[in-house]
């Protein structure tokens, strides 16, 4: 997300992300004329990630921060009690909060590796949405949409053909 966060920042825009219970929400704004660059860049993160070292060791000290940041937030705490105490089967009590620790390599698990297989299983197109606000034309914003994320892989025959 470094590349595209560089390019709208230059072109009057932002973009951030953030990861609930369920979901990972990823987002963009930009001046107009910018846009359909910045959406290519957007839909190639997710159709060709790069996984880069440096990219990762960000991530995972921006990660750590926040973790840190949340140690002493009593919602928190009363979550993990939740999630230690729910049934071992479901996937709420599954991992949800990370750290140095928990997102290093470790000697028989590289996390690039992990990383690599999650988004191979999970980021393909019958579990994604996008959703675009802007001012130009709808059939306009329909073509551009399906050019750009129609290289989004999907394991699911449903998908493969354009579903804009």
């Amino acid at each position: 997300m470094n590349g595209l966060s560089h390019f709208v920042g230059q072109h009057g825009g932002m973009c951030n992300a953030w990861t609930g219970t369920e979901h990972s929400c990823f987002y963009f704004d930009v001046h107009p004329e910018f846009f359909a660059p910045a959406l290519d860049q957007f839909a190639n993160m997710f159709i060709e990630p790069l996984f880069s070292h440096d990219a990762l060791s960000r991530e995972q000290e921006a990660i750590h921060e926040e973790y840190k940041l949340k140690l002493q937030d009593d919602s928190r705490r009363i979550q993990q009690v939740h999630k230690q105490t729910s049934n071992p089967d479901h996937p709420f009590h599954k991992f949800s909060v990370g750290n140095k620790h928990t997102l290093s390599d470790l000697p028989d698990r590289p996390v690039a590796d992990e990383l690599f297989s999650f988004w191979h299983q999970n980021y393909q197109a019958q579990y994604m949405t996008v959703s675009i606000v802007t001012a130009e034309p709808i059939e306009m914003m329909r073509d551009l949409i399906a050019t750009t994320f129609s290289a989004i892989k999907s394991n699911d025959p449903k998908f493969a053909k354009s579903r804009y």
